[in-house]
Parts: structure tokens; C-alpha cells; sequence
């Protein structure tokens, strides 16, 4: 095991034995290690963005419209594909840096901003929720708090 205290790049001239690597240096140097996957993820993001700015605005403010242009939102987040034909964001964590992603790039005053937020509050939920059972059940003999309360 490498110890935490051990410095990430080799000493410069500058650097004495007793220096101290500053973490954001130490986590520059470990994102710059990072796998391509990741630029592809965002790359991936990018292209349902272009998909989402596509998508026709809600037409009034009605909540029904909005809600519409929502499960639109989200039905393109889950069924977008990579090309080769595979779901590109299988998991609620992909979805969520994905959301990510494309709300970075996304002017705040515009509907699509609160869209993406609207399925990213819902994404989030429902991971939380997912963990919550899972850790319930895990806590428990295996049978969900569910089944022993009815």
C-alpha cells in the first residue's frame, strides 16, 4: 500500500525533503490519470443534449405541459443509445453525470434548464431510495420492512 503521505510526483529542485504536496495538487495529478471512458461519457452527454435542444419547448406554462416536456426529458435520457446500438446511461449514476454534464452547458433561464433538473431531482431520488431499501433489507433478516408492516 502506497502511503498517504507519499508525494505523487518526483521532487523538482525546488522541493525538500519535508515539502508538502498541496491536494489539489495531488488531485490535478490524479485527473489527468483519468480513463478516456470519461470523455466518452461526456461526449455521449453532449449528444443528448444536441437530442433534448431538439425537443419542442412546453408550449404553455400549464403544469401538464411541463410535466409532458419532463417525461419527455426523461424518456430520451433512458432510452438514448451509444451506436452500437447498447443503452448509453444503464445506470442511475451515469444518468446522474450525465445530468451533470448537460446542466453546466444549459442557460439557467431557459425550460430545458428546468427540465433537466426536474429529472435530475427525480434521478436522485429514486437512487436514494434504491439505497435505502437496499440498506434496509441488508439490515434486516432480508425480508423488506414492507413485508413485516402488512
Amino acid at each position: 500500500m502506497i502511503s498517504p503521505f507519499s508525494p505523487t510526483a518526483p521532487r523538482g529542485a525546488g522541493m525538500t525533503a519535508d515539502a508538502v504536496t498541496p491536494l489539489s495538487q495531488r488531485l490535478a495529478a490524479a485527473a489527468a490519470d483519468l480513463p478516456a471512458a470519461k470523455s466518452d461519457a461526456d461526449e455521449q452527454a453532449r449528444a443528448l443534449l444536441a437530442a433534448l435542444r431538439r425537443l419542442p419547448p412546453p408550449l404553455t406554462d400549464s403544469q401538464q405541459d411541463r410535466d409532458a416536456y419532463i417525461d419527455a426529458i426523461a424518456r430520451q435520457l433512458r432510452d438514448f443509445q451509444h451506436p452500437d446500438g447498447t443503452v448509453a446511461f444503464a445506470t442511475l449514476q451515469q444518468q446522474s453525470d450525465a445530468l451533470g454534464i448537460m446542466l453546466k452547458e444549459v442557460d439557467k433561464k431557459s425550460p430545458l434548464h428546468e427540465g433537466l433538473m426536474a429529472v435530475m431531482v427525480g434521478t436522485g431520488n429514486l437512487q436514494f431510495q434504491m439505497t435505502k431499501w437496499m440498506q434496509d433489507t441488508l439490515l434486516s433478516d432480508g425480508t423488506p420492512q414492507e413485508f413485516e408492516d402488512w
